[in-house]
């Protein structure tokens, strides 16, 4: 299984996020919170099974407080799921793996 490694800051925001040509799944989260911990590793095995489709990525929450409050994320762990730059799904709290995969292929069926 890989890690996140895709690390989204506010200088990279835009090209990694909103400018992407696939989908992507950005992790508000934080290194203190056990929720975070479990829901980057669901997302990291969704990374292995669909790496070439979307984006898998993850971004500090207090280190890039601009990023979270432009989308309204006030909580950890929030994952939205990006299309076309545009938020298509937010999910607040933890998640199963499947409730995840239902959410993704949401948003890349509203791509079609």
């Amino acid at each position: 299984m890989q890690t996140l490694t895709l690390e989204v800051t506010d200088r990279n925001f835009e090209q990694v996020v909103l400018h992407s040509l696939r989908p992507v799944t950005l992790l508000f989260g934080a290194d203190w919170s056990g929720s975070t911990c479990i829901m980057q590793t669901i997302i990291a095995e969704h990374a292995d099974e669909l790496d070439e489709i979307v984006t898998c990525a993850r971004i500090d929450f207090a280190r890039h407080a601009p990023v979270a409050a432009r989308f309204g994320v006030t909580s950890v762990p929030t994952i939205l799921i990006f299309s076309a730059g545009h938020v298509t799904d937010m999910i607040v709290g933890m998640v199963s793996y499947s409730e995840l995969t239902d959410r993704i292929q949401t948003a890349l069926k509203r791509e079609d």
